[in-house]
């Protein structure tokens, strides 16, 4: 038999029953029930429970799959739409995020306007540029009401040249002037992920809004992004002169900066305005970056205290975009053309030099990520600076996830290799070294077997290793061997196989097995 104690009431029932006395909860007759129950029947506890099983956006995955976040919004907008107690219910997840490719710019910022709450609750926000920027509803036409409401609600932020800026919006001149609109209206947006594009300014809207906002420059009403973390970007056009207003943002802790070219030094300022050591950024990530030594040297020695550096040196967009290295050479030099044409080459990057900037923050880094992907430029691999290594890092204590190729932290060809115990310092919990296509000829193997060696003594905090390398590795070596090795140690062995490279006439092993291990 079932007993009323053992289903105690719910949060949102107490409220309810806190007011009546047991004798008259006692008189109250059983309410019938409804032939066809609602979702509106149901306590706020679970229906926040089935809106788990929702694929909500993810603030952090601005890429996940354009089809699930629009069936989400449909949901959401739905239950919305349906009475207020449910708006109140899910008014939180429908407005925490924006991205361009599901919700109508123009529809988002008339709302935004209207509805200060809702323009409250936005965390994430995400644009694009292009004919594939927007929802694919098509463009909506506003009415007049639409019109008018955008236009009191720029006029409302008092900033200059508001009818101007209020016209542009209303005639949809540009997506540009819509996601500078909506960013106007959400100061409480944390995350910022943008892919890059042609825009018909000098410089984007939402980047001069930052830039007033570092400057502290009046602009009306217009908040000064008080509570933005993350900015990613999908770099295009831009140069990292024109983004150097990020790094003075008090509040960004995190910032990706992905496939940005920079080809050396042209006499100006790559970070105009930017203090060394100054900059509160924690995570600079650079993925598939095209940089100068010193480029990158100026953006480390900006940042005041870096917990995660990444870069991924990579050619890819130097040489597939535009019309390769001329069109990069014209981009860079169009400001001044007394500029030595080979001032703006690719060159490799100088590793040994590369240590020095990062000594910086040998104190606070705790996660560091270096790879190298050469598609038109593999002799950079074997020129005199890229055969510089990182050398010694024991001098970060607090480095706990390494991600490396090998051959950049130590020459494993030397008559007398340094041992990795002599590289590496106590507190690293994840190691991953990247092999290079020839490192299977070197003594790499026997570095392994002293790290498994002196476990015990040197990486006593390391819980997982990965070894990145080609296809024809693996029938080199006993790989099963190894893991348990280090398995015997406490350390859980990944061996993952780039299986493009699997080239080999005589090859009897099929690509489709796996090569990793749990």
């Amino acid at each position: 038999m079932l007993n009323n104690k053992d289903f105690p009431p719910l949060p949102s029932d107490k409220d309810s029953q806190n007011h009546r006395t047991t004798h008259q909860a006692q008189k109250l007759e059983v309410p019938k029930r409804h032939p066809n129950a609602t979702m509106d029947d149901l306590p706020d506890e679970l229906i926040l429970r089935i809106l788990e099983y929702l694929p909500f956006p993810d603030v952090d995955d601005p890429y996940q799959s354009i089809d699930n976040s629009q069936l989400t919004n449909l949901a959401l907008g739905q239950l919305s739409a349906t009475n207020r107690r449910l708006h109140n219910i899910v008014s939180e997840q429908l407005y925490a995020s924006f991205r361009s490719s599901v919700c109508a710019p123009y529809l988002f910022l008339r709302t935004m306007i209207s509805n200060r709450h809702a323009a409250h609750q936005v965390r994430s926000i995400s644009f694009k540029y292009g004919p594939y920027a927007c929802c694919r509803g098509g463009r909506y036409v506003p009415s007049i009401a639409d019109r008018k409401v955008v236009k009191e609600g720029l006029k409302a932020l008092e900033i200059p040249g508001w009818k101007d800026w209020a016209t542009d919006c209303n005639d949809q001149v540009a997506e540009e002037m819509l996601y500078a609109s909506i960013l106007m209206h959400t100061p409480n947006v944390t995350s910022l992920t943008i892919d890059d594009g042609t825009v018909p300014y000098k410089i984007p809207k939402w980047l001069e809004l930052v830039r007033r906002a570092v400057s502290r420059t009046p602009f009306g009403r217009v908040h000064w992004f008080p509570n933005l973390q993350t900015i990613e970007i999908d770099v295009g056009p831009l140069k990292l002169r024109h983004l150097a207003p990020l790094f003075r943002l008090p509040s960004l802790r995190k910032l990706q900066l992905d496939g940005l070219v920079e080809l050396g030094v042209n006499g100006k300022e790559d970070l105009p305005g930017v203090i060394p050591h100054s900059s509160p950024i924690e995570e600079l990530l650079l993925p598939g970056c095209l940089l100068q030594t010193k480029v990158l040297g100026k953006m480390l020695l900006s940042c005041r205290r870096l917990k995660t550096f990444e870069h991924e040196y990579s050619d890819t967009k130097y040489v597939y975009q535009g019309s390769g290295e001329q069109y990069w050479r014209a981009s860079n030099s169009v400001e001044d053309e007394n500029e030595d044409e080979n001032e703006h080459e690719a060159r490799p990057l100088d590793f040994d030099t590369l240590a020095t900037y990062l000594q910086y923050h040998s104190k606070s880094l705790n996660t560091l990520i270096l790879s190298r992907e050469m598609k038109d430029h593999p002799s950079f691999f074997y020129t005199p600076e890229a055969l510089r290594t990182l050398g010694d890092l024991q001098s970060f204590p607090a480095l706990t996830h390494l991600v490396i190729e090998l051959r950049l932290l130590l020459d494993v060809n030397a008559k007398r290799p340094k041992k990795l115990s002599e590289h590496l310092p106590l507190a690293l919990k994840t190691i991953s070294f990247y092999m290079g296509g020839d490192d299977r000829k070197r003594g790499w193997m026997a570095l392994l077997e002293e790290m498994i060696a002196s476990h015990g003594t040197s990486f006593l905090s390391l819980e997982e290793f990965t070894l990145f390398c080609r296809a024809p590795w693996r029938r080199d070596y006993d790989w099963e061997q190894l893991r348990k090795r280090f398995l015997d140690v406490g350390v859980t062995f990944h061996k993952i196989v780039d299986v493009d490279t699997d080239t080999d006439s005589d090859s009897d092993i099929d690509d489709t097995d796996s090569d990793e291990w749990d």
